[in-house]
């Protein structure tokens, strides 16, 4: 009987472990915006940041987890892409802002039903921090998928553990944010 068990268990952590997590994280508190960076006076990216706390109930068996990040659209002459930058700390519990930097195994995005996983993954300012680059066609269905809040993005504490599901869910609905829709509009001019 134990060999089977052990067969199963084996099974469930190599293919059931390695899939994203089916429901999104609910926050206890969360704030998601758009931003416009500008160079110049000229906009150069296009982001949507967020921040929220949740109970982490995969990894820290109910614990106060926070996370911080961006999904950016930028570009140059000849591309538009996404970068997504993912950071999480685990909140002590009962010890008011006593924070650890929880190291992320890797990140990526849902957008509705298909979950994508990044072009490259570069060198975050922070080691612990997650940064990753979307190609142009990928950058394009994330915005489509935005306005019905089906964008995610999802991450975990080592490459093959289970991810977490963020919702992204900004604040106020795209089409009342002229800056970013210029921002947009700019970038996407600028390829030749």
């Amino acid at each position: 009987m134990f060999p089977r068990t052990a067969a199963t268990l084996a099974l469930v952590i190599l293919f059931g472990w390695q899939t994203v997590n089916s429901e999104p994280v609910k926050p206890a508190q969360s704030d998601v915006y758009y931003d416009v960076v500008t160079s110049g006076g000229e906009p150069k990216v296009c982001s949507i940041k967020f921040s929220m706390v949740y109970q982490d109930f995969i990894y820290k068996n109910g614990g106060l987890v926070g996370v911080t990040g961006s999904v950016s659209w930028l570009g140059n002459e000849s591309y538009v892409g996404v970068m997504l930058k993912v950071f999480a700390v685990d909140i002590a519990n009962y010890q008011p802002l006593t924070t650890k930097s929880v190291r992320i195994g890797s990140a990526n995005i849902t957008a509705g039903s298909e979950n994508y996983k990044p072009l490259m993954n570069l060198q975050c300012e922070d080691p612990a921090a997650s940064c990753s680059v979307y190609k142009t066609d990928t950058s394009l269905l994330f915005l489509e998928v935005l306005e019905n809040k089906s964008l995610f993005v999802n991450y975990n504490r080592h490459a093959s553990g289970i991810d977490i599901k963020l919702p992204i869910v900004p604040r106020s609905n795209i089409s009342e944010e002229s800056n970013f829709h210029k921002c947009l509009e700019h970038i996407v001019k600028a390829i030749n």
